[in-house]
């Protein structure tokens, strides 16, 4: 029995369990979470890879029209499907260069998982081990849309109780995130060959999306998310985007989006000032980790290109569900916070009196607390 054949088999066995379960709804009982929080979670690799979505109309109709022939007619209509949206999905997964959407996920389920159900900042585990099976397990998965249009990035977690009646919680979270409207599939294919930074902020706002209905889910409607400092999301680098050195900040093949910059100001990076400029948040938010990580405080172009960018915010605003925005923006902020000019006081004096999302306020408070020697 072949491949496609066992899927189906195990899609049908799925449909009539989900049908017999689906008049005995498993409520999760939050009131445990007082007594013993979640310290970690299990996440499987099951699947968890950018994948195209699989054709099951065998299931759908094959085996009803036509019993166990219409299946397999089915199935055999759905094979040469898949093997077609396999290749056409190849040269974007090439593009991507072994993106991993799983490390993301990682560190957004350890920065998002706050409240009365968790304990912060949790484990992330592959496997449940024998001291604890009521971990929930998650099971990661994105799929990418037949044209191109779009990914669902899905989130299914099941949990076993502590109570000795309770039932495993079982439940699933979504979100669709479209980077195409209108265009036919091959347009939007070519789109992210040329340019996969664009699936992949799709797929990490996606991310971003479940585990936040995940934690919300776990801790009960009544709860409001914490104030939370800086998470260290992984940044990977596309390889039309790498640098070939730490060295080298001019990036050799920079993805079509940035917009030429003429630096009027002198710099040592103009890499970095370009990437600082780019209409891309997930560029910029990269630029500006990557100078607070290398310390480089004092190079003329680059403070610039930071006050620039802050200033354009202050105009254009910022909306608190920004997560990638306001995190460059405080990255930023901070960087300033280690200069000594007067242009970086003055903005970041403005940053803290904006009605800017509170937590890149903060990260401008803290910046002038350094600059003025307190911390």
């Amino acid at each position: 029995m072949n491949h496609s054949m066992n899927k189906i088999i195990l899609l049908l066995a799925l449909s009539l369990l989900l049908s017999a379960c689906a008049s005995v709804p498993v409520e999760l009982n939050r009131a445990a979470f007082e007594f013993e929080k979640i310290d970690a979670v299990v996440l499987s690799n099951e699947i968890g890879t950018i994948s195209h979505q699989e054709s099951v109309s065998g299931v759908d109709s094959g085996a009803m029209a036509g019993g166990l022939i219409g299946a397999l007619v089915g199935a055999a209509i759905d094979s040469g499907v898949n093997s077609k949206r396999a290749g056409a999905l190849e040269p974007v997964l090439h593009a991507l260069g072994g993106y991993d959407p799983n490390l993301y996920l990682m560190s957004s389920l350890k920065y998002e998982s706050a409240g009365i159900a968790f304990q912060a900042p949790i484990a992330i585990l592959t496997s449940k081990g024998d001291d604890n099976e009521t971990r929930p397990t998650l099971i990661s998965s994105y799929t990418v849309q037949p044209d191109f249009s779009g990914v669902i990035v899905a989130l299914n977690v099941s949990h076993n109780q502590l109570l000795e009646d309770s039932k495993p919680y079982t439940s699933f979270y979504t979100s669709y995130q479209v980077t195409a409207v209108g265009g036919d599939d091959a347009t939007n294919r070519q789109a992210w060959i040329e340019r996969p930074q664009e699936l992949v902020d799709a797929v990490e706002a996606g991310i971003t999306e479940v585990v936040q209905k995940f934690v919300s889910d776990y801790n009960g409607t009544n709860y409001v998310a914490a104030e939370r400092a800086l998470g260290d999301y992984p940044v990977y680098d596309l390889p039309g985007s790498r640098a070939p050195t730490l060295d080298q900040d001019v990036i050799e093949d920079e993805p079509q989006d940035i917009e030429a910059v003429t630096v009027a100001i002198p710099t040592s990076h103009p890499g970095l000032v370009a990437q600082l400029k780019s209409s891309s948040t997930m560029t910029m938010r990269t630029a500006a980790k990557l100078i607070g990580e290398r310390n480089i405080y004092d190079d003329a172009g680059i403070n610039a290109a930071t006050i620039e960018v802050l200033n354009k915010f202050l105009e254009l605003g910022v909306g608190e569900k920004d997560k990638f925005l306001i995190d460059g923006l405080s990255w930023c902020a901070l960087n300033l916070g280690n200069t000594s000019s007067q242009d970086s006081r003055e903005i970041l004096a403005k940053v803290v009196a904006s009605d800017l999302p509170k937590k890149l306020r903060s990260h401008a408070i803290h910046a002038l607390k350094v600059m003025n020697g307190e911390i």
